[in-house]
């Protein structure tokens, strides 16, 4: 694993701004970020720290995808798109991943829990060790059990 560069990082995600036409709109403090695709403008942090490059990337691919597919898969497809890069970059992403499972299946959770009938197939192969099918027609609730999502919780109930 290679050590986190800062400026690497930040020369990488400028570059891939300036081909996508996206403009940095907002800064914010927080490893957290959001895309309004119809204006191509993202508010995201500074690429400080492996999560805070990640957050960026995610945000990058909203404008990159706009709006196509359902939510869960957007996320999914931000996070699964951030991933890639952070490992083509030989980072640790043990923390992205850990992250990036909390997010996807709480966000699916959601999906299944508003009526959702059918996952997709590239989303429970992803997290195949869980029956994310078996989610439809019962109330699931998602969430970390710490602060970094070393661990889920996944609670199900029946509707």
């Amino acid at each position: 694993m290679k050590k986190f560069n800062k400026k690497q990082a930040a020369d990488y995600l400028d570059k891939l701004l300036q081909q996508q036409g996206i403009t940095v709109v907002a800064r914010s403090k927080s490893s957290c970020g959001w895309a309004d695709v119809k204006r191509n403008e993202i508010k995201i942090p500074f690429p400080t720290t492996i999560d805070r490059f990640g957050v960026c990337l995610h945000e990058v691919k909203h404008c990159i995808d706009k709006n196509k597919g359902k939510r869960y898969e957007q996320e999914f497809w931000a996070d699964k798109f951030a991933l890639d890069i952070l490992k083509a970059h030989e980072y640790d992403t043990q923390e992205w991943e850990n992250r990036m499972r909390w997010h996807v299946l709480s966000r699916t959770a959601m999906a299944t829990n508003r009526g959702c009938e059918y996952v997709s197939k590239e989303v429970r192969d992803y997290f195949s060790d869980i029956d994310i099918q078996g989610w439809i027609g019962k109330k699931v609730f998602v969430s970390p059990t710490d602060k970094k999502c070393t661990d889920i919780k996944i609670s199900i109930e029946l509707k």
